[in-house]
């Protein structure tokens, strides 16, 4: 059991590493497309989309694999070094997941729609919803 905790550590220490990753650029790329026209905007605006649809995909992948730790610990007590001492840093943890996750759908991901049919001022509620997360 405890190879499977590392599995899902090392899986959940990736995905976030590849949210930030992602997410470092996102504010700047909006700006990028509001800077150019036409064709241009049209094919800048899919690739960001994907990367935005891509941050997404690894909040709730960092998500699922956190609470996948957290219940291990919970039904496996020995799986977890002090338990009971780290127990309220696994919970704030998975809140502020929640929160990110939140942010990122209700924040970023309209104001991204919104930035990819020219809409200026969407840019910095996309560079909000980033920050947030």
């Amino acid at each position: 059991m405890l190879l499977v905790k590392y599995i899902l550590v090392i899986a959940h220490i990736a995905t976030a590493a590849a949210w930030f990753g992602l997410a470092l650029r996102l504010a700047g790329q909006a700006r990028s497309v509001m800077a150019v026209s036409g064709e241009a905007r049209s094919a800048l605006a899919k690739d960001v989309g994907k990367s935005i649809s891509q941050v997404g995909l690894f909040i709730l992948l960092t998500f699922i694999f956190g609470t996948a730790n957290i219940i291990i610990a919970e039904m496996w007590p020995g799986t977890a070094i002090n338990y009971n001492i780290a127990k309220w840093p696994y919970h704030t943890s998975v809140t502020l997941l929640l929160v990110a996750l939140g942010a990122h759908y209700a924040i970023t991901r309209p104001a991204w729609k919104k930035v990819s049919v020219g809409d200026a001022s969407a840019a910095k509620r996309v560079a909000m919803g980033v920050g947030i997360g």
